[in-house]
């Protein structure tokens, strides 16, 4: 379960004072486990949430890349190896590198501006012909995803607001700009079919963003915008625009960094 806080309120000055640290609970991809563990707690509580989804749901295999070369980089045979973009990476002390230029996998994927998923989905395929991961029960909610009718049950709770996270968790800001916009509506039609809502927020996959992106997508009718950190001078200007703090289960208890943040 990855979850994101962020700082700024987004309704400010109609409750809560601004002398006051207030945050806005945020989840990221839109996994099973924030079905069967989070939003439980948010219903009880009468906590809000945003949960930002993306469409790798709609596919036969429910599978993004990042969890895929995440657990088999830890589970996967040394040096074992695999083919991208006319390279090759190998398996070396639990990540891929390409050892010519000792370039991490992941941040090829992460800078590249092909759009779509085929590149990314025949990653999977090969990952999991190293270690096919997805028979173990124990496993499951490290990796697996919403199916329409479970977003669709998420949405219909008063303590959910579902967001685009792209249709294909690209980085958004490494594409080219029609690419990233078309990518963006895509994920907004598909959504707004299975919610029947409009949908008006984006969490931008691993944060990559655009001003120029951001300026589109608030034309278009995307009036909260939430980043991880911001990169452009004039982001915090933006009343649209909100920077956002990540939690991941290796960070330990969540309390003790919230605790030594805010104090």
């Amino acid at each position: 379960m990855r979850s994101r806080i962020s700082w700024r309120w987004l309704a400010r000055g109609r409750r809560w004072p601004d002398s006051k640290l207030n945050v806005v609970i945020t989840f990221d991809d839109g996994y099973r486990n924030n079905l069967k563990y989070a939003l439980p707690i948010l219903d009880k509580y009468g906590v809000h949430a945003y949960y930002f989804i993306t469409g790798i749901g709609s596919f036969e295999r429910k599978l993004l890349w990042a969890d895929a070369l995440d657990i088999v980089s830890t589970l996967a045979t040394e040096n074992s190896k695999v083919h991208m973009a006319g390279k090759d990476y190998h398996l070396v002390n639990k990540g891929f590198i390409h050892r010519e230029t000792n370039t991490p996998l992941r941040k090829s994927i992460k800078q590249s501006s092909i759009s779509g998923y085929e590149e990314k989905n025949n990653l999977i395929e090969q990952l999991l012909s190293l270690y096919n991961f997805t028979g173990q029960n124990e496993l499951n909610d490290y990796w697996q995803l919403m199916s329409n009718d479970e977003i669709a049950l998420t949405g219909r709770s008063k303590n959910i607001t579902i967001g685009s996270h792209g249709f294909f968790h690209n980085n958004l800001g490494a594409l080219h700009h029609d690419d990233a916009i078309a990518e963006i509506l895509k994920s907004k039609i598909y959504l707004e079919n299975i919610i029947q809502k409009e949908v008006t927020t984006i969490g931008f996959p691993d944060g990559s963003y655009t001003v120029q992106l951001n300026e589109a997508l608030n034309k278009s009718g995307f009036n909260k915008q939430f980043l991880v950190n911001y990169e452009f001078a004039d982001d915090g200007i933006l009343d649209y625009v909100y920077d956002r703090f990540g939690l991941y289960p290796y960070m330990g208890n969540a309390n003790q960094i919230l605790h030594k943040i805010i104090h």
